[in-house]
């Protein structure tokens, strides 16, 4: 999570990366972390992080098309 602590420290200040509402700062990096999501069976932040937060709002944006695609630790 280390790592992550500059964007954690971001999104406690602001909803998105480009302020209250995503931009494309916020899609190109929910890119990644989804990719993560869909082929990893680890968890890359706590359930109570900012971060964890930012990506489930981008999960439930566009009428949850982020949620699509299942996590690989739903599949079994």
């Amino acid at each position: 999570m280390l790592a992550l602590s500059p964007l954690e420290a971001t999104l406690v200040e602001s909803s998105f990366l480009g302020g209250v509402t995503p931009d494309y700062s916020d899609y190109i990096l929910f890119g990644t972390f989804q990719w993560a999501r869909v082929v990893s069976l680890t968890a890359f932040w706590p359930p109570d992080s900012a971060l964890h937060r930012w990506f489930e709002d981008l999960l439930n944006a566009f009428d949850e098309m982020g949620r699509a695609q299942p996590p690989r630790s739903a599949l079994g």
